[in-house]
């Protein structure tokens, strides 16, 4: 019963790209779903960046990260530069 939950919450909750390929990378080089998710997050942001700079510029923001005179294109790229900072500060590998 639990899983069903589990799965009728990831249908609604829209999780994407990092979380289905993390499956893949932890099946393949026995890495924690948890470590996998983190060590992608940064490659499907910047290659989804162009599909919503707006959101991605928030955020950068919501981590600190200056944005003002920049583009939207500019801002939004500090996002994934501020989750590839977090993972060195939480120690998740490259």
């Amino acid at each position: 019963m639990a899983s069903l939950i589990a799965g009728i919450s990831f249908t609604n909750a829209g999780l994407g790209a990092v979380h289905a390929i993390a499956h893949h990378v932890g099946a393949q080089f026995g890495v924690s779903h948890g470590i996998a998710n983190g060590i992608l997050l940064p490659y499907v942001m910047e290659y989804c960046l162009i599909a919503n700079y707006p959101k991605f510029r928030e955020i950068a923001m919501a981590m600190g990260k200056d944005v003002l005179g920049l583009t939207a294109r500019e801002a939004a790229a500090l996002s994934v530069e501020a989750v590839e900072e977090l993972k060195l500060d939480v120690g998740i590998p490259a």
